[in-house]
Protein backbone atom coordinates (compact mmCIF):
# COMPACT_ATOMS: atom_id res chain seq x y z
CA UNK A 1 0.00 0.00 0.00
CA UNK A 2 1.05 3.56 -0.67
CA UNK A 3 0.29 6.74 1.23
CA UNK A 4 0.73 10.25 -0.06
CA UNK A 5 2.71 12.50 2.25
CA UNK A 6 0.34 15.43 1.79
CA UNK A 7 -2.68 16.76 -0.07
CA UNK A 8 -0.26 18.55 -2.42
CA UNK A 9 1.17 15.22 -3.59
CA UNK A 10 -2.33 13.74 -4.05
CA UNK A 11 -3.50 16.85 -5.96
CA UNK A 12 -0.53 16.56 -8.32
CA UNK A 13 -1.33 12.93 -9.04
CA UNK A 14 -5.00 13.73 -9.79
CA UNK A 15 -4.00 16.69 -11.97
CA UNK A 16 -1.74 14.50 -14.11
CA UNK A 17 -4.69 12.16 -14.60
CA UNK A 18 -2.62 9.15 -15.62
CA UNK A 19 -4.64 6.53 -13.74
CA UNK A 20 -7.48 5.84 -11.33
CA UNK A 21 -6.66 5.79 -7.63
CA UNK A 22 -8.34 3.13 -5.48
CA UNK A 23 -8.10 3.54 -1.71
CA UNK A 24 -9.37 2.54 1.70
CA UNK A 25 -10.49 5.02 4.39
CA UNK A 26 -12.28 4.10 7.63
CA UNK A 27 -12.46 0.47 6.41
CA UNK A 28 -14.49 1.55 3.35
CA UNK A 29 -13.36 1.53 -0.25
CA UNK A 30 -13.28 4.44 -2.67
CA UNK A 31 -11.75 5.69 -5.88
CA UNK A 32 -10.66 8.88 -7.59
CA UNK A 33 -11.00 8.70 -11.38
CA UNK A 34 -9.70 11.68 -13.39
CA UNK A 35 -11.68 11.07 -16.59
CA UNK A 36 -11.07 14.44 -18.24
CA UNK A 37 -9.59 17.77 -17.21
CA UNK A 38 -13.06 18.95 -16.16
CA UNK A 39 -14.44 15.62 -14.86
CA UNK A 40 -13.12 13.78 -11.83
CA UNK A 41 -15.36 10.98 -10.61
CA UNK A 42 -15.25 10.20 -6.89
CA UNK A 43 -16.65 7.02 -5.36
CA UNK A 44 -16.83 6.04 -1.71
CA UNK A 45 -18.72 3.28 0.06
CA UNK A 46 -21.13 2.83 -2.86
CA UNK A 47 -21.83 6.54 -3.44
CA UNK A 48 -20.53 8.58 -6.38
CA UNK A 49 -19.90 12.27 -7.01
CA UNK A 50 -18.74 13.96 -10.23
CA UNK A 51 -16.47 16.99 -9.83
CA UNK A 52 -15.83 19.63 -12.49
CA UNK A 53 -12.29 20.45 -11.33
CA UNK A 54 -9.42 19.18 -9.23
CA UNK A 55 -10.17 21.98 -6.76
CA UNK A 56 -13.71 20.71 -6.31
CA UNK A 57 -12.50 17.10 -5.96
CA UNK A 58 -10.05 18.15 -3.25
CA UNK A 59 -12.54 20.26 -1.24
CA UNK A 60 -15.93 18.52 -1.46
CA UNK A 61 -16.75 16.86 1.89
CA UNK A 62 -17.68 13.49 0.39
CA UNK A 63 -15.64 11.04 2.48
CA UNK A 64 -17.40 10.57 5.84
CA UNK A 65 -17.92 14.34 5.95
CA UNK A 66 -14.31 15.16 5.13
CA UNK A 67 -12.52 16.38 2.01
CA UNK A 68 -9.51 14.90 0.25
CA UNK A 69 -7.52 17.91 1.51
CA UNK A 70 -8.29 16.79 5.05
CA UNK A 71 -7.69 13.05 4.66
CA UNK A 72 -5.00 12.75 1.95
CA UNK A 73 -2.29 11.53 4.33
CA UNK A 74 -4.65 8.93 5.87
CA UNK A 75 -5.66 7.14 2.66
CA UNK A 76 -4.26 3.70 1.89
CA UNK A 77 -3.84 3.27 -1.88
Amino acid sequence: MKRFKSEIELRACITKGFFDLDFEFHKKYGSICPLKENLIALAYDGDTYDCKSVDEAMTVKFFDGKSLNQIAAELDF
